[in-house]
């Protein structure tokens, strides 16, 4: 957006001290995991993704709230790896809120979506004002 360089991400990769979700992470994006997933039939994917959906809940329902968050060293080193980024938007975490961090002598913002089970909310951006989270009634 305009001279602005902006980083969007998932956000799961920033959560490193989940390990568990890290473990599953890695094994649900691996070509062995998909292949096998993607040869099973429409009936059976969607039972694999329900079951899968509820194992998720019940295990964040188990996890210290700290756990996961993004872990602020990962993120800074994440940040290193672009070149001169001022904006990185994520979701996952589902705490909405805008961060700032000063990286290398720069300015920059980390903006973590919230959450859609509270409302339709959404980041506006343009090259005129700065971000803005938006609630539409």
């Amino acid at each position: 957006i305009g001279d602005e360089k902006i980083l969007l991400m998932h956000g799961d990769q920033l959560c490193t001290d989940d390990l568990e979700y890290q473990s599953l992470r890695k094994n649900l994006r691996s070509r062995v995991w998909q292949n096998n997933f993607l040869s099973k039939t429409l009936k059976e994917r969607t039972l694999i993704a329900n079951q899968l959906r509820a194992e998720s809940v019940a295990a964040t329902s188990r996890k210290d709230y700290e756990i996961m968050d993004i872990n602020n060293n990962t993120f800074i080193e994440k940040c290193k790896n672009y070149a001169k980024i001022d904006t990185v938007i994520h979701g996952h975490t589902h705490r909405q809120k805008i961060h700032t961090y000063n990286i290398n002598h720069l300015n920059i913002k980390r903006i973590d979506l919230g959450s859609w089970h509270q409302g339709l909310t959404y980041l506006y951006l343009d090259d005129k004002s700065g971000p803005e989270f938006m609630t539409q009634a």
